[in-house]
C-alpha cells in the first residue's frame, strides 16, 4: 500500500507524457522533492531540539520544507521547468544560507558536488544545465570566500563536541539518502543496458537462425519440391498418352496439386524474406499473349474449384493481344487471388475472373467471389502480413495478400479490396498497359503437329544437378528430341563445336564456366552464333535475368521449369528456323 502511494507521488505530472525520457526526469524531480522534504522533517525535529531559542533556523527549515513540497504541486500543474528550477535553486540557497549560518560546523561546501549531479539529472537542455551549474559554482565560491575570510566566526556557533558530532552525523545521513535516490536510476539503467545487450545477442542469433532456415529453404527444400513437381509433370504427360484408370489419374492430379501448393508455401517464405530485407527483385518484362497466358494460369485452379463445386468464369475484354509484363509476378498475383477466392467462397458458387482494359493506360484484374462478408476493420489491414480470415476450418498464414501487394507495387500498380453485406468480395488490381510483340513468331496453324515438330531436333543441355539433368532429358526425349547432356559450360562449348545443336539449354550457375561466360563465348564463335539459347535459373532475387539476356541468351526461363512453357519456347525457335 505504501509503495503504491509513493509510486503515485513520484508519478505526479507524468500523465499523458509520451516521451519516456521526459517522464523520467519529472519522476526524478518528484523523488528528490519528496526525499528533501522527508529529510527536513527529521532534521527539523533535531534542529528544534538543539536550537530552541533560535527562530531563524526553525523558520528557514519550515520555509524550505514547504517550498520542497510545492515542487510536486507545480509538476502536477505541468509547470515542469519552473518546478525543476524551484527545486534546484532552493537547494542552492539552503546550502549557502545554512553554510554561512553555521560555518565550518556543517562543512556544507562538499554538498555542492551533489548539486552538480542533480543538475544533469533534472535538466536536459544545455542552457538550463549551464544556469544550474553556474548557481552551484556560485554557492561554492560564496562558502569558500566566507570560510577563508580573516576574522571568520560562525554566526550561530555550535557548543559542545557531542552536538557537533550529532550535526555531522545528520548531514552524512542526509547526503547518503540523496546519493541513494539519485544513483538508483543510473544503476538500474546500467543494468538494463547490459540486459538489452544480452537481448540483442539473442536477437542476432535468432536472425542468424532465420537466415540459415531461409537458405535451407532456398537451396535444399525448394530443390526437392521442384523435383517432385517436375516428376508429376512427366508422369502426367505419360499417363495421358496411355489408357489408365480415372482413379489413378485423379491421384496423380492430387499429387501435382499438393506439390504445387508446397512450392507456393516455400516461395511465400522466400518472398517474405526478400520483402523484409528490401531485396525485392525488379520485374523482368517480356511479351506474353494475354488470352493463352491467363487461361493457363486459371486452369491450374480448376481441380481445387471442382472439389468445392465452384465454377470459374473468366472473361477478357479490351486488352491488346500481347502485353509486356513479368510473367512470373503476374502469375503469382493471379494465382494468389484466385486461390484465395476459392478457399473462402461458399460451395456451389461462381468465382468471376475478369481482365479489362480501363480508361487511360492501365488494365484491371478483378476477382469476385461469394462467401462471408469481410468486416471493415479487416479490410483496412487485409494486405498486412499475417492477417487472415480464419473461417471455420480454412486457415492461412496470412502472407499471400501481403506478398501480392508488394508484387503489385513493384510493377507500378495498385490493389484494393471491397466486400458488401451480401458476401460479395471483390479484389481489384490495376496495372499499367505495356503493349509489345513477342520476340519470335507464333506457330503457323498449318505447321506439323508438335509430336512431329521435334523429330530429329538435337538439344544440347548443360546442367550440373544430376536429378534435374535426368528429368529434363526425359522430357525432351518424350518430345522426340535427341539430347546431349553435359555438366558445365566448357563441356558444352566442346560438344557444340563437335556437332552443332539445334537448341542450347543451359543453367546460369555451373562450375568451370558459368552460364553468362558460356553464352558470351558462344556468341563470339561464328559457327555457333545462330543457335537459339534458352537460359534457366532459380535465381529470382538478383539482376541475373538482365545479365544473361544482355550476354546474348534468346530467352530466360525461371526454375522450376514449367515444361509446357519450355515446349512452347522451343517450338517457336524451331518454327523460326
Amino acid at each position: 500500500m505504501k509503495l503504491k502511494f509513493l509510486e503515485k507521488v513520484f508519478a505526479m505530472g507524468t500523465a499523458g507524457i509520451q516521451d519516456e525520457e521526459m517522464a523520467d526526469r519529472i519522476s526524478y524531480c518528484n523523488k528528490l522533492s519528496f526525499t528533501f522534504s522527508v529529510c527536513l522533517i527529521v532534521d527539523m525535529g533535531f534542529v528544534i531540539s538543539i536550537f530552541q531559542g533560535n527562530r531563524t533556523v526553525i523558520i528557514a527549515a519550515i520555509i524550505e520544507f514547504i517550498l520542497n513540497g510545492s515542487v510536486l504541486l507545480f509538476n502536477w500543474k505541468k509547470m515542469y521547468v519552473f518546478a525543476r528550477f524551484l527545486l534546484y535553486t532552493l537547494q542552492c540557497v539552503a546550502i549557502a544560507f545554512f553554510g554561512i549560518l553555521f560555518g565550518k560546523s556543517f562543512y556544507l561546501e562538499f554538498t555542492v558536488i551533489f548539486l552538480i549531479l542533480i543538475n544533469y539529472l533534472v535538466f536536459k537542455s544545455k542552457i538550463h544545465r549551464t544556469i544550474g551549474l553556474s548557481l552551484a559554482m556560485m554557492v561554492l565560491i560564496i562558502l569558500e570566500v566566507r570560510y577563508g575570510s580573516k576574522g571568520y566566526q560562525d554566526l550561530i556557533p555550535v557548543s559542545g563536541e557531542q552536538t557537533a558530532f550529532l550535526i555531522h552525523v545528520m548531514i552524512v545521513l542526509f547526503v547518503i539518502t540523496i546519493i541513494l535516490v539519485v544513483n538508483k536510476p543510473y544503476v538500474h539503467g546500467y543494468d538494463k543496458r547490459y540486459e538489452l545487450k544480452r537481448a540483442n545477442i539473442e536477437l542476432e542469433r535468432a536472425n542468424w537462425l532465420i537466415k540459415v532456415f531461409v537458405a535451407q529453404m532456398t537451396h535444399e527444400l525448394r530443390n526437392e519440391l521442384d523435383t517432385i513437381h517436375q516428376v508429376t509433370q512427366l508422369l502426367q504427360n505419360d499417363m495421358h498418352k496411355d489408357e489408365i484408370s480415372q482413379e489413378n489419374l485423379s491421384l496423380l492430379e492430387i499429387a501435382a496439386t499438393a506439390s504445387k501448393d508446397a512450392r507456393n508455401i516455400s516461395n511465400n517464405v522466400l518472398d517474405m524474406a526478400a520483402i523484409e530485407t528490401g531485396n525485392i527483385p525488379a520485374p523482368v518484362y517480356e511479351a506474353i499473349r494475354v488470352d493463352h497466358f491467363v487461361q493457363k494460369v486459371v486452369d491450374v485452379h480448376t481441380i481445387a474449384a471442382r472439389e468445392k463445386g465452384i465454377q470459374l468464369n473468366m472473361t477478357i475484354t479490351g486488352l491488346p493481344r500481347f502485353i509486356n509484363t513479368d510473367p512470373v509476378i503476374l502469375k503469382q498475383i493471379i494465382s494468389n487471388l484466385v486461390s484465395n477466392a476459392i478457399k473462402y467462397s461458399y460451395p456451389d458458387t461462381t468465382v468471376g475472373i475478369t481482365f479489362d482494359r480501363l480508361a487511360g493506360n492501365c488494365w484491371e484484374i478483378r476477382v469476385v467471389s461469394h462467401g462471408l462478408t469481410i468486416p471493415k476493420e479487416k479490410l483496412a489491414t487485409i494486405f498486412n502480413p499475417f492477417v487472415s480470415l480464419k473461417v471455420d476450418r480454412v486457415q492461412g498464414a496470412g502472407l499471400g495478400l501481403y506478398i501480392v501487394k508488394n508484387k503489385v507495387d513493384a510493377m507500378g500498380g495498385t490493389i484494393e479490396a471491397d466486400s458488401n453485406e451480401h458476401g460479395e468480395n471483390v479484389f481489384r488490381v490495376k496495372l499499367p498497359v505495356l503493349t509489345g510483340e513477342v520476340g519470335v513468331p507464333e506457330l503457323d496453324p498449318l505447321a506439323p503437329p508438335l509430336q512431329d515438330l521435334f523429330k530429329n531436333v538435337h538439344v544440347l543441355s548443360a546442367e550440373d544437378h544430376q536429378v534435374n539433368t535426368h528429368l529434363l532429358e526425359r522430357f525432351l526425349q518424350q518430345l522426340g528430341c535427341t539430347v546431349t547432356t553435359v555438366e558445365n559450360g566448357r563441356e558444352l562449348l566442346d560438344q557444340a563445336l563437335l556437332k552443332s545443336p539445334d537448341i542450347i539449354i543451359l543453367d546460369c550457375y555451373m562450375p568451370v564456366m558459368n552460364g553468362e561466360q558460356t553464352i558470351r563465348a558462344i556468341k563470339m564463335t561464328p559457327s555457333l552464333q545462330h543457335i537459339p539459347i534458352i537460359a534457366v535459373s532459380a535465381d529470382l532475387y538478383s539482376d541475373t535475368p538482365d545479365r544473361i539476356l544482355e550476354a546474348g541468351a534468346d530467352t530466360f526461363l525461371k526454375k522450376p521449369l514449367q515444361y509446357e512453357i519450355l515446349q512452347n519456347a522451343m517450338a517457336q525457335f524451331i518454327a523460326k528456323q
